[in-house]
């Protein structure tokens, strides 16, 4: 059976990134499925970020060989993802709090 998890993600007024979930933190060595709920509004593109390791350098997550983009009010899949962390980046600096829920199972 696999462990869900519920969290948000918000990028801040005035910033392009959100702050991170760490997901070794929350369960070593799976992988990850699950999906991300933006926000009805969401001007800018935003961007699923991953890092191989906790003090790693985030780069765009992609699927197919293109980024994975989060549009506004939609629910975004997100499948076999392996990384120690995610977080989400705007195109630009945002007008108002963005905040996604995030739907996480690990499998093992």
């Amino acid at each position: 059976m696999p462990d869900q998890r519920f969290t948000t993600l918000t990028i801040p007024s005035g910033q392009t990134v959100s702050s991170a979930i760490n997901l070794r933190d929350l369960a070593a060595n799976h992988i990850w499925y699950g999906n991300i709920f933006s926000p009805a509004v969401l001007p800018e593109t935003i961007t699923l970020q991953t890092a191989d390791t906790s003090t790693g350098v985030f780069g765009a997550q992609q699927s197919g060989g293109v980024d994975i983009t989060c549009p506004a009010a939609k629910r975004t899949a997100v499948q076999g993802l392996v990384a120690a962390q995610m977080r989400l980046s705007a195109s630009g600096a945002v007008a108002a709090d963005r905040t996604f829920i995030v739907e996480l199972m690990a499998l093992r």
